[in-house]
């Protein structure tokens, strides 16, 4: 049996995150750290809702990253592959308090630097599936180091799991990016973009079901594509096509809020429920996110959702 369910590799960063509701980020003055990064957010998730997770990422040698790596642990997440950086600090991201797409700035730094040579491509080998973000192919050392990765868990039989949350803040250059999309999808296995990620990829104007075919054209078996509050379209290489809507949620704060439904998914996907009992798994798990303001702290009983 392979020792992780969930093997992430990516940014682990500080989200501050505005306490005034409803204003620009330029606006609020009051802020609260919390662990960060879709990497570091899934392992955390995946290991609350009671499955094995572990993480390779980078932090600065400072006070928020030793808080990250207290929260990873408190989670148990398996830090074996979390690197101290001793010269930079731990990357932030600051972000607005909405119910909608937050608003968000960031500050990359010690995430960014994690080189080849400081992966283990043995543990990659111990993993089911093996998730990365877009946010972290945005930038060198670690974008060759994740492709890495990735690559090797295509080689060894481990499922790749991609979310391509492009930004331009974060990747200024929409065509580069798109070029190492297109060279990874052939390698990944599911992929959960959200609307949003879509339209800054390919532009306006497609319908949901034109932007999903542009991630299956890529390579990608089955792909999840979230539309905030309306619903989840689910397809896949084998003409699979599904809508599932989102009930109405009571709002508190969205960051992190696709990441849990991410994780939930996989972990469904794990247990071998069908893509349908998945997807609705995934959306009560995000709607709990939903109404909580910061990470989770607790363990999840799956069988309560």
């Amino acid at each position: 049996m392979k020792r992780f369910d969930v093997l992430t590799i990516g940014e682990t960063l500080v989200d501050c995150i505005a306490q005034e509701k409803g204003i620009p980020l330029t606006h609020a003055t009051h802020f609260k750290e919390y662990l960060g990064g879709s990497p570091a957010n899934i392992a955390c998730a995946v290991a609350r809702l009671g499955g094995r997770s572990a993480l390779i990422s980078k932090v600065g040698n400072d006070a928020v990253g030793q808080m990250c790596l207290q929260e990873l642990g408190k989670a148990h997440v398996d830090m074996t592959n979390v690197v101290v950086e001793a010269t930079m600090p731990t990357s932030r991201a600051y972000v607005s308090r909405t119910e909608g797409t937050p608003e968000f700035r960031i500050a990359r730094e010690a995430d960014a630097t994690l080189r080849l040579s400081e992966l283990d491509m043995d543990a990659i080998t111990h993993a089911r599936i093996m998730h990365a973000s877009a946010f972290s192919l945005s930038l060198e050392p670690l974008r060759t180091t994740v492709i890495a990765a990735l690559t090797q868990a295509h080689n060894t039989g481990t499922l790749v799991s991609l979310d391509p949350n492009f930004h331009p803040q974060v990747w200024p250059d929409r065509a580069e990016a798109l070029r190492i999309l297109q060279q990874l999808y052939p390698l990944v296995s599911l992929t959960k973009p959200s609307l949003d990620d879509a339209i800054r990829l390919f532009g306006p104007g497609l319908t949901h079901d034109a932007y999903l075919d542009k991630f299956l054209a890529m390579g990608a078996k089955l792909v999840v594509l979230t539309s905030g509050p309306e619903y989840v379209l689910i397809g896949d290489d084998q003409h699979y096509r599904a809508y599932i809507p989102v009930p109405p949620t009571q709002v508190a704060d969205v960051t992190g809020a696709g990441d849990w439904f991410w994780a939930a998914f996989l972990i469904a996907y794990l247990d071998g429920l069908p893509y349908l009992e998945a997807a609705h798994f995934a959306i009560r798990i995000a709607a709990y996110k939903i109404g909580t303001v910061g990470p989770i702290s607790t363990m999840i009983d799956r069988k309560a959702f």
